[in-house]
């Protein structure tokens, strides 16, 4: 049988055929270390509980849902990803506005890695809304809530009396508030504090 030698292309020399590309390594040629579901699950627990252990996380809010323990549970989303939260309930408690879905906020917390179902959760300890201040959305809900129960319709309002009867102040005994006020009403009213 007659083996004929082709000229490679850049080859120094025409009749050396170069040899073949070793074969990359297979993963059954080094030593293996297998790992049981709950050891894999037990170090990637620990890998992302001490990387992730303070982070802020910005997103949209997704599904709130408030337990009747007071735990709040929702999800935060981007457009490419959303990761389940929770936030506990003296955390909730602490919250100056409600979330709602859609919400833009920016949160602070750290990452949770439930080993025996191999899940993945934030858990958020404080919730900033992402552009209002958190007083300012909180006053927003407030005027919407009271706008929507009817608190807000003109026939509900009284007019103000020309002389009021009682003017009440709730306020510290000895705060400027009540100094100011004292100062002011002092020889016109009869002052009674109680």
């Amino acid at each position: 049988m007659t083996t004929y030698r082709l000229k490679m292309a850049g080859s120094r020399d025409p009749w050396r055929v170069p040899a073949p590309a070793a074969a990359p390594e297979a993963p059954t040629a080094r030593p293996r270390h297998v790992y049981t579901v709950a050891e894999l699950t037990r170090e990637i627990k620990g890998l992302l509980e001490q990387s992730f252990a303070v982070v802020w996380v910005e997103g949209e809010i997704s599904e709130p849902k408030r337990y009747p323990s007071g735990h709040l549970w929702f999800e935060l989303k981007d457009e490419r990803a959303s990761v389940k939260c929770v936030m506990w309930r003296d955390e909730v408690a602490r919250l100056k506005f409600a979330l709602e879905q859609g919400l833009k906020v920016v949160c602070a917390g750290r990452v949770e890695f439930y080993a025996p179902r191999g899940e993945l959760k934030f858990v958020a300890e404080a919730i900033e809304p992402k552009g209002l201040g958190a007083l300012q959305l909180a006053f927003e809900q407030l005027c919407a809530r009271l706008e929507k129960d009817g608190l807000f319709e003109p026939a509900r309002k009284r007019p103000l009396p020309a002389f009021p009867r009682a003017i009440g102040i709730v306020t510290s005994p000895t705060g400027a508030a009540i100094e100011d006020m004292l100062r002011i009403v002092r020889g016109h009213v009869r002052v009674l504090l109680y």
